[in-house]
């Protein structure tokens, strides 16, 4: 599918090394330089978001593979009929063929091919865009597939936490941070000491959300609490060191933020320890910190301005508070 890299600038090399990229696709670098740029463009420069970027980069990267395993030589020879194709393999079950995958994953692929090839003619490396065309399967969601925790699951998984420890003083505050504000999981552990403010007899945490926003919000005293206890068992004083760090064999700090990755194993352990449901991952406390407070009589506007969504409807899809509801309404009828 690739072959030798061009020559290319010692930026645009960093450029394609930040990406994971040790090549180009065979039909990229048959474009030529303009061809070359491009993609570097979209990718580094037109993606803000990494977790968009690395869905984005492996749907056209597959693309770009399969159409050159099907003998396609030029990018200027992609037909909206290929892509339509394309795009019925990837729904299409896999005993009959196809790869299975859900909607909501085919829907993704689509936008990353139809974006990229958006930018290229854009940019006039192409005359036009053969996704433009290519319709996805129709989906309509009306309640998300996060799973929750409902308040007492969340109590019960935070009092089994060791918090004379200072992992559990960490594992705590970073449990009950997520709860109440319903910051993403990456605004969570890239929270700084300085992001961390005291005003008063109340506090402040600065978060940076998704797309860049930066957002100075009320923290709840319960994570107020915790914060101080890890802060002070920690000795945090620099103003840039990480509130969730990783932990070294003696339980120390070590200076370096908690990853992601490890954020997850660490909910995924507290849960088995708690004895609550496993299958929670670290967007449900997102979704039920978005749960509860509808419960407790919260309008969904005000979650939509919390939450950083544009639109109320992506709202709604974290609220499961009538969940129990319907199960009652169900239940009405005996035999």
């Amino acid at each position: 599918m690739t072959s030798e890299l061009p020559a290319l600038s010692s930026g645009e090399r960093r450029q394609l090394r930040q990406l994971g990229i040790t090549d180009f696709p065979a039909l990229i670098q048959r474009l030529g330089p303009q061809g070359w740029r491009a993609f570097l463009d979209f990718f580094s420069a037109s993606i803000p978001n990494q977790n968009t970027k690395r869905a984005y980069l492996r749907a056209v990267w597959e693309f770009l593979g399969r159409c050159e395993d099907s003998g396609i030589e030029e990018l200027v020879h992609i037909e909206p009929f290929m892509v339509g194709a394309y795009v019925e393999h990837l729904g299409k079950p896999k005993d009959a063929g196809g790869l299975g995958l859900s909607k909501a994953s085919v829907k993704l692929k689509l936008a990353a091919i139809r974006s990229f090839f958006d930018h290229l003619v854009v940019h006039q490396v192409l005359p036009k865009s053969p996704a433009l065309s290519v319709r996805g399967p129709k989906l309509k969601v009306r309640k998300g597939k996060t799973p929750v925790l409902s308040l007492e699951d969340f109590q019960k998984l935070t009092e089994t936490i060791d918090t004379s420890t200072l992992v559990g003083k960490r594992d705590f505050a970073w449990l009950t941070v997520a709860f109440t504000s319903w910051c993403r999981v990456s605004a969570v552990t890239a929270l700084r000491l300085k992001d961390y403010e005291h005003s008063g007899k109340r506090s402040f945490l600065h978060v940076e959300e998704k797309g860049g926003e930066v957002d100075r919000m009320p923290i709840h005293h319960k994570a107020q609490d915790a914060l101080d206890e890890l802060v002070a068992a920690a000795g945090l004083t620099d103003k840039d060191a990480p509130l969730f760090q990783s932990v070294d064999r003696s339980g120390a700090y070590t200076g370096r933020q908690l990853l992601r990755n490890k954020a997850w194993e660490m909910v995924r352990r507290r849960a088995r320890q708690a004895g609550v449901p496993e299958n929670i991952c670290t967007h449900t406390f997102r979704a039920s910190g978005i749960t509860e407070f509808i419960r407790a009589g919260g309008r969904i506007e005000r979650a939509q301005r919390r939450a950083h969504h544009a639109d109320s409807r992506t709202t709604k899809l974290y609220d499961h508070s009538d969940d129990d509801v319907t199960l009652e309404d169900i239940e009405l009828v005996q035999f």
